[in-house]
C-alpha cells in the first residue's frame, strides 16, 4: 500500500514596492508579514498588512507595494524609492524560509 501527500503550496509572492516581507514557507497556514518602510503607507492605509496562504493554495489577500505618504498634502521626502531584497534560507522541512530585507 502506498500514501500519497499532496501538498498544496501558494504562488510565490511578488516583491513589493519600498517594503519588507517576513515570512516562512508557502503551505497552507504559512503567514507573511508586508511592512512599508518608513514614510510609505500600503493602499488603503496602514503600514503593516498579514497575509495567509489558504487551502486552495491562494493568498489570503494581493500584495501590493507601500506608497509615499502625504501629510498635509505633500510628499514628505520620498524621492528615493527602496527595492526590496529576498533572502532565502533553507529550513528543516526542504521548504525556503523567505524573507525580503
Amino acid at each position: 500500500m502506498f500514501i500519497s501527500l499532496v501538498i498544496h503550496l501558494c504562488p510565490p509572492l511578488s516583491r513589493p514596492l519600498n517594503a519588507n516581507v517576513i515570512g516562512f514557507n508557502r503551505r497552507k497556514g504559512s503567514v507573511f508579514t508586508i511592512v512599508c518602510h518608513q514614510g510609505y503607507l500600503l493602499p488603503g492605509g496602514g503600514t503593516v498588512r498579514t497575509v495567509v496562504c489558504l487551502e486552495g493554495g491562494q493568498w489570503s489577500s494581493s500584495v501590493t507595494g507601500c506608497n509615499c505618504e502625504e501629510m498635509n498634502g505633500f510628499k514628505e521626502s520620498c524621492s528615493v524609492s527602496f527595492n526590496s531584497r529576498m533572502m532565502l534560507i533553507p529550513n528543516y522541512f526542504s521548504n525556503a524560509h523567505l524573507r525580503y530585507i
